[in-house]
């Protein structure tokens, strides 16, 4: 099967060895994406299930036209193939316990996640690239959801602000208040409705920084629009269910493989470990910590690997 994308899976043979497949087994691919971990999945196990889920429609009907289906209408498509099924579900991972239970499946043998957005994804989703200067500043992966990037900016006070730019961003508490100042001169003027308004107050606060380059600006472009999408998305929050919810879903000896693409994902799934850490065992401890890093020659070849980290634990 070939699908239509961009996107390169990260430490895909890491990932895929830490898992540890057995035939007869349940598996969750918790995002779908391009189906790069999917298909490992299904080509190495056999009579087992796999449920994958993926938030975004695009990448779900991309992903079920390949398979030849090009009409899908349903939240769960079920997909047999050789001795495998295949569960496809447009549904947040956050929500794994309420489709599982819809599946009737009670526990499962292992987990998998790549928390980076594909390339498709944030080039397909309206207002996510700081380049597209004429898009709304939307940034929903699911329009179900009510809040946008641009109600965010137009209606929250200074201190709600500082706090998604700080906790999603990294930006100091100094760095926060310039930018959030600048956002609340703009918004007197004009509302916030495309990306260029957004980029303006940026550069006017960033630009003229000392030893600033345009690369620098653009590096802080990405943190500042990383920072919107993670509170637009509640993607912490839906983190923190997946892991409680995965954990509690697997079996005895069950494994959970995670990659981390930033420090505050890389925090959440650190103290999930570390709140558990008596109920579990840590399978991928190096030098660096309890996480493995890509290797120089994949990311000579795919430079996005660059910041991230994996994390493999096993359910005792």
């Amino acid at each position: 099967m070939e699908i239509n994308t961009k996107h390169i899976p990260v430490l895909i043979n890491e990932t895929i060895d830490l898992l540890n497949l057995k035939d007869n087994s349940i598996y969750v691919d918790a995002t779908l994406g391009g189906g790069g971990y999917s298909q490992r999945i299904l080509a190495l196990c056999k009579n087992s299930k796999l449920i994958s889920f993926e938030i975004d429609q695009n990448a779900y009907k991309n992903y079920l036209n390949a398979l030849g289906n090009q009409n899908p209408s349903s939240d769960i498509t079920e997909i047999s193939k050789s001795s495998n099924t295949q569960y496809i579900v447009n549904k947040n991972f956050s929500e794994l316990e309420e489709m599982l239970s819809t599946l009737k499946i009670s526990k499962i043998d292992g987990l998998v996640a790549d928390l980076g957005w594909s390339t498709d994804q944030l080039s397909s989703v309206e207002g996510m690239s700081f380049e597209n200067e004429s898009d709304f500043l939307d940034m929903r992966f699911n329009k179900n959801l009510g809040v946008t990037a641009a109600d965010l900016l137009n209606a929250l006070g200074k201190s709600e602000l500082k706090k998604i730019f700080m906790k999603y961003g990294d930006f100091s508490d100094a760095e926060s208040s310039y930018l959030v100042n600048a956002i609340l001169e703009k918004r007197k003027r004009h509302i916030f409705d495309q990306v260029q308004y957004l980029n303006q107050v940026i550069e006017s606060t960033f630009a003229n920084a000392k030893g600033r380059s345009n690369k620098n600006i653009n590096q802080t472009k990405a943190r500042i629009y990383q920072s919107l999408r993670i509170a637009v998305n509640s993607e912490y929050d839906n983190l923190n269910e997946l892991l409680n919810a995965g954990f509690s879903l697997l079996n005895k000896s069950g494994r959970i493989v995670i990659v981390t693409f930033h420090s505050g994902e890389a925090k959440i799934v650190e103290e999930f470990i570390n709140q558990h850490k008596k109920e579990l065992d840590i399978l991928s401890k190096t030098n660096a910590g309890d996480y493995i890093t890509p290797t120089f020659e994949e990311i000579k070849n795919n430079n996005k690997s660059r910041s991230a980290k994996l994390w493999a634990i096993e359910k005792l």
